[in-house]
């Protein structure tokens, strides 16, 4: 019994913990992202990294926005 009731507190605080996140990320300006967004955030990137297919289906998002980095750049030490 008193294993049971560990598990459903953990299980409980873990559930509070990631619905506050799933609120947040529907929320998040990125799914909101012009074109112009993404492609000013992936410039400097695919300099270097040419040929990169598109990564994401469903929501456009810039290279920085998962990578970060320097996407005005068009150096090496300057992206990174």
């Amino acid at each position: 019994m008193y294993r049971t009731n560990y598990i459903f507190a953990a299980l409980s605080l873990l559930a509070l913990s990631v619905a506050p996140f799933q609120l947040r990320a529907q929320d998040s300006p990125l799914l909101r992202q012009s074109p112009e967004e993404v492609l000013r955030k992936s410039k400097g990137c695919v300099t270097c990294h040419a040929g990169i297919e598109a990564m994401h289906q469903t929501v456009e998002l810039g290279c920085i926005d998962c990578h970060g980095g320097n996407a005005d750049a068009t150096t090496i030490a300057d992206g990174h």
